[in-house]
């Protein structure tokens, strides 16, 4: 079709049906892109391109990652930066070395015992010049190093291969993405920016910031969410098209917009979603699993660390205190390394690390948990668990978003007592965990399978092309 637009959608992570929650969603979007429009989606990450990236619906586009023989050893190389350069140029690179040394100094390494007084004069230095230079440069919060040198070498791939085609959108996956779609302004001055925000990222960082103990780590991640804050600002300014997970974080976002003139960005709120087909339950659970309790999750994501830091600490005593048969099950990614320094023996947790497929775990549970107390977005282990008939216990704060029922699809705790009384209240009670299950696979039926999720995004960005992008096709920042 020749008045399809052309997007060119820039994506951190290979998207994939089945995997981490911002892997799902940036596959399911990239589905309803191709639905609407002729795509060219280049990831950070290393493989062969390509050419015809088929979706179950039918819709196609070109994916383009970054050649394996591409300069890992030099992007290895360039990784470590002295702390002069960090110190007198935090420009460089958009601010690469500068916020990577700040993360290692202050973040990862200010609560080791081995912390000196140099690495503290170092440190409140470092966010001395982060604070100043947030306000004056714009500083990309893209702080994986190593990834930052892949974005690199996909903008000048891109600038080549978008010579002379110039794309009609930019789409990006994740905020702190946009300062590329600011990269790309001169090369591209009339395409339309939208940007798939899958968190208020400046929400995020601040409940990790607030959630340190150590003062000089707190301060500088308070700095780095206003530096994302910053961002966000522009992002909302600047963009033609802002897809979020919620109402709630379509309100945060709106908040952003400090003059509504100043601003032509049409917010949508896409939810996240769950292939219902996927994740069912083949059987009823067994009795003998009826004590059975699970947290999935990414390990190292730091809502997730700090949230099964609380389980094992406050939460867990009282379940097993009350029922000692009580099984945990914790599984997600990298949970050996994080987790598994957290659990002692005879405490009756079970750790599965790197599992392929999580549902028989999800399945053979009576209950999933979601102690989440810092973060934003909205949560994919609940859509799933409760797709699965699985009853569901999480903080308001793990649920916000979906706007689901209390005590009729889902149980909602915010201290570590109502937590383990709601845990325990599931684990001896049948015909409420029947109840929650059934009606809790319900709602997600009506409202959260990715098929109506996806129609609803195309036609989304259908309707605001009609309206604005068809009418300008031309939009300077």
């Amino acid at each position: 079709m020749p008045d399809r637009p052309k997007i060119l959608a820039i994506l951190p992570d290979e998207p994939l049906p089945s995997s981490t929650g911002g892997a799902v969603r940036a596959w399911h979007s990239l589905n309803a892109l191709s639905q609407f429009a002729n795509v060219a989606a280049y990831t950070l990450t290393y493989g062969i391109d390509e050419p015809q990236y088929s979706f179950p619906d039918g819709a196609v586009c070109t994916i383009f990652r970054v050649p394996e023989t591409q300069s890992l050893p030099n992007a290895k190389k360039r990784r470590t930066s002295s702390p002069i350069k960090s110190l007198l140029f935090p420009w460089l690179e958009n601010g690469r070395s500068l916020v990577l040394a700040g993360q290692n100094i202050c973040m990862s390494r200010s609560s080791s015992p081995t912390f000196s007084t140099v690495h503290r004069i170092y440190g409140h230095l470092l966010l001395r010049n982060f604070s100043i230079a947030r306000r004056i440069f714009k500083l990309s919060p893209f702080d994986i190093h190593i990834r930052g040198q892949l974005l690199d070498q996909q903008l000048s791939r891109i600038k080549v291969d978008f010579a002379d085609k110039a794309p009609d959108i930019i789409w990006v996956e994740h905020t702190y993405l946009f300062p590329a779609a600011e990269a790309l302004e001169s090369h591209f001055p009339n395409a339309l920016v939208a940007v798939n925000a899958h968190n208020v990222e400046s929400e995020l960082k601040k409940g990790v910031a607030l959630g340190q103990t150590v003062s000089l780590a707190r301060n500088w991640g308070l700095q780095e969410a206003e530096n994302v804050k910053d961002l966000e600002r522009r992002m909302m300014r600047k963009s033609w098209f802002v897809s979020c997970c919620s109402k709630n974080d379509a309100k945060r976002f709106s908040k952003l917009i400090l003059s509504p003139k100043s601003s032509n960005c049409q917010l949508d709120v896409t939810p996240n979603g769950v292939d219902t087909q996927h994740f069912q339950k083949s059987e009823p659970t067994k009795a003998e699993a009826r004590q059975k309790i699970i947290f999935t999750g990414t390990a190292g994501y730091p809502p997730n660390d700090e949230a099964v830091r609380w389980l094992i600490r406050d939460i867990w005593p009282q379940v097993k205190n009350r029922n000692p048969e009580a099984q945990l099950i914790l599984a997600g990614r990298n949970a050996t390394q994080y987790w598994k320094p957290l659990i002692h023996p005879g405490d009756g947790i079970q750790l599965f690390s790197d599992v392929p497929d999580m549902r028989p775990l999800v399945s053979q549970a009576s209950v999933a948990i979601v102690p989440i107390l810092s973060g934003s977005g909205t949560r994919l282990k609940i859509l799933e668990a409760l797709s699965m008939r699985t009853p569901v216990v999480s903080t308001s704060l793990g649920a916000e978003g979906l706007e689901l029922t209390p005590n009729e699809e889902i149980l909602i705790a915010d201290t570590a007592d109502t937590f383990g009384t709601s845990v325990c209240e599931l684990l001896g009670n049948p015909s409420l965990q029947m109840k929650l299950a059934e009606k809790g696979r319900a709602i997600v039926e009506r409202q959260f399978d990715w098929r109506i999720v996806r129609q609803n995004l195309t036609q989304a960005l259908n309707d605001a092309w009609q309206t604005y992008g068809v009418q300008s096709k031309a939009r300077a920042y």
